[in-house]
């Protein structure tokens, strides 16, 4: 097991002194939850959630069907299936994966709810869910979310969703909303008031479209790179409702309080403050982008030259705003990533790796693109790109880009011409700066021999 997880049948005495039945704590007698109780809670869990068990391998339609994993054999498929996602197909590099057995597993997985679909007796989905009940925090989770801000609540009403995984060819349908609808069943039918997860900046959006919310800062994962945080109150009907989240209707069939709302907004005022196009009207955004960039966005980003004042409003409006603090590394060398970023505010350093050390190879402003190599052709990136000062960034995804071009073909057209632009620009910065060098290096050598 990894070292950063506490074993089963630790409380979080041992990272959190004093923090008994708070966030990350198991409650349990003598201070352990043995195998056999954790077996009994889970299948008691299986029960009540009221999700059919689907015998692997034997049923033959085609209509997807959602379980709970019961059984080892049902957990090991779907630690194989997370290698085939995430290794496979999305070409990540995962420290916990087994790259003999093929086989994706850490800690958490031991006290996790496993929730999955199959498809003609394959799985095409798989997500999990720890209950903050049964699943001592790791240490660096327990920092990363500031969860010590959230003593107030106890572990019962705490849980964490991870590991969401679905094959390409069911991405486009309606397994996503089934598969997340029923862990926020199962989260509710459990007492859960908020549900931690992170991702990526590229996937911000799409987790706010369910409801959750980015509150406290962003974080560097040792495997995953720069992560974003996120909190799903889940009571917060009112929220839910606005973001527009398939979890509205479900959250109506609750009792819901004001409780969780009220201390969450007096806790994290600022929380609600990450603007995202998708909860904006074009024109709001628009107003946004301006004063953030002192001036409109087709005078301050050169990716929209060219663009009528509406195009390049319909252009932005899902854009997603990220706040970054000074010093973050918001791209690392070597990871794989479908988002370019444009910066808003502040100013980012592109540095390249340069003997034992590093070397700043561009500084950029207001209005630059960045990631946009990796972006293009799925490569591992090529630089590390790192905030200088407390800094904003909008982020554009792959996939905007594959819908836009399918609505708007026209402004698509003139946004990847303008980018080829950029692209050229910075090759041709790159080759003097390469002919420099050398020209230096020439006028050394012959200054040597000269003397």
């Amino acid at each position: 097991m990894n070292k950063h997880f506490m074993r089963i049948g630790r409380c979080l005495d041992a990272v959190r002194p004093g923090n008994r039945g708070r966030p990350g704590v198991v409650e349990c007698s003598r201070g352990t939850l043995t195998s056999r109780y954790r077996l009994h809670t889970m299948k008691a869990i299986a029960a009540e959630a009221r999700i059919g068990r689907v015998a692997g391998g034997q049923e033959g339609g085609a209509k997807p069907q959602i379980a709970i994993a019961r059984s080892e054999a049902e957990k090991q498929a779907i630690y194989r299936f997370r290698f085939r996602i995430f290794v496979d197909e999305l070409k990540q590099t995962i420290a916990d994966a087994d790259y003999g057995a093929k086989t994706v597993f850490d800690g958490l997985d031991e006290t996790a709810v496993h929730l999955y679909m199959t498809a003609k007796g394959k799985i095409i989905a798989a997500i999990r869910l720890n209950l903050g009940k049964l699943t001592p925090v790791p240490s660096h989770l327990y920092q990363a979310y500031a969860l010590d801000r959230f003593t107030a609540f106890p572990a019962e009403q705490i849980s964490f969703t991870g590991h969401l995984a679905i094959d390409p060819q069911w991405q486009a349908g309606s397994v996503p909303a089934v598969l997340l609808g029923a862990t926020y069943k199962l989260a509710r039918q459990q007492g859960i008031r908020f549900d931690f997860c992170h991702c990526a900046p590229s996937f911000v959006g799409l987790y706010e479209h369910l409801g959750y919310r980015r509150y406290t800062d962003n974080f560097v994962d040792r495997t995953a790179g720069y992560q974003v945080p996120l909190v799903l109150l889940s009571e917060d009907v009112d929220h839910l409702k606005k973001s527009g989240s398939p979890f509205y209707k479900l959250a109506l069939q609750h009792k819901n309080t004001a409780k969780t709302t009220v201390w969450f907004s007096r806790e994290f005022p600022d929380a609600a403050s990450g603007a995202s196009g998708a909860r904006m009207s074009d024109e709001d955004f628009w107003k946004m982008l301006t004063q953030k960039l002192q001036q409109i966005p087709l005078v301050s980003i050169p990716l929209l030259k060219g663009l009528e004042y509406d195009q390049a409003k319909r252009f932005l409006n899902v854009g997603t705003v990220l706040k970054v603090k000074a010093g973050d590394a918001i791209v690392r060398r070597g990871d794989i990533g479908n988002e370019m970023f444009v910066v808003l505010a502040g100013a980012v350093e592109v540095r390249g790796d340069f003997g034992n050390g590093e070397v700043v190879l561009a500084n950029l402003g207001q209005g630059d693109v960045f990631g946009e190599l990796a972006f293009l052709t799925e490569q591992p990136r090529t630089a590390n790109v790192v905030a200088v000062s407390d800094t904003e960034v909008m982020v554009l995804t792959q996939k905007f880009f594959e819908q836009v071009m399918d609505k708007l073909p026209a402004i698509t057209s003139k946004v990847l011409f303008n980018l080829c632009l950029i692209l050229c620009e910075r090759l041709k910065t790159s080759t003097d700066k390469w002919m420099q060098a050398v020209s230096d290096q020439r006028d050394d050598g012959e200054r040597k021999l000269a003397s």
